[in-house]
């Protein structure tokens, strides 16, 4: 049965990937980005309290360093949680196997007599994960035997830091109040947080997460510009209109 259900979800989530990477929420994502994006969608109308899914140390000291590769923020460099929530679904995905390498998962099912599904495409090392997992990490434990599980150590400090910084902000945020936020207001926290406390602001209002990325624009209404300058920018429904002491939050048009 597991195995019927891995190819099922795998397959479905390929074929709604190949049949919309046109549409405009898979455009950019590429093959491998949009099957991931299909299969949340799969996911997300499952009726059940969680979905467990067998990700595993490696694969999260894979996710961090494609992740550096790209120039992630830290929500980015947090990698995969062990508990993530689905927008707009009941059914929360569960991944209990991050603090434990591929190799002892094997080790276990071999003992107990247990199948499990390789999937062919793991083997194709023209998909950047397979890439790392073939050639890169093999050639970096030469020197650092244990760099698997030392990227995955260096992703749960990392997540630690970003609910930090997340908890910090939405204390500034809490003084935020009304349809527009003090910049004064905003800075009587910390400078690096002013980013973060923007998207919260705007996350708040609109009821939707901040896309990669907006922490660092948000950055650009409020610091190193004259406070008689009008400045503003607009990403993913949000418009952010900077003016004197003010940052107010205005409905932007889907591009």
């Amino acid at each position: 049965m597991g195995r019927v259900l891995h190819r099922l979800v795998r397959q479905v989530g390929d074929r709604a990937a190949a049949g919309n990477r046109g549409h405009r929420r898979y455009r950019n994502l590429g093959l491998e980005g949009a099957a991931r994006r299909a299969r949340h969608e799969v996911f997300a109308r499952a009726d059940a309290d969680f979905i467990v899914l067998a990700q595993h140390r490696d694969d999260q000291a894979e996710t961090l360093l494609l992740r550096l590769l790209r120039g992630a923020g830290a929500r980015g460099l947090a990698a995969m949680s062990p508990l993530q929530s689905l927008a707009g679904a009941r059914a929360r995905l569960l991944r209990p196997l991050l603090g434990v390498s591929r190799a002892e998962i094997e080790t276990y099912a071999r003992l107990r007599g247990l199948e499990w599904v390789e999937d062919e495409s793991n083997a194709d090392t023209i998909r950047r994960r397979n890439f790392l997992r073939h050639h890169v990490f093999p050639l970096l434990e030469r020197q650092f035997p244990a760099a698997r599980a030392t990227i995955a150590r260096t992703a749960a400090h990392l997540a630690e830091a970003r609910e930090l910084l997340d908890e910090m902000a939405r204390t500034d945020f809490e003084r935020c109040s009304g349809p527009t936020a003090s910049i004064p207001g905003i800075y009587s926290g910390s400078v690096t947080l002013v980013p973060r406390t923007s998207c919260a602001i705007g996350a708040k209002r609109t009821g939707r997460a901040a896309p990669g990325g907006a922490d660092r624009r948000a950055a650009a209404p409020v610091e190193g510009v004259s406070s008689e300058a009008r400045i503003g920018f607009a990403v993913r429904g949000w418009k952010f209109l900077r003016y004197r002491d003010k940052l107010t939050l205005q409905p932007a048009a889907e591009p």
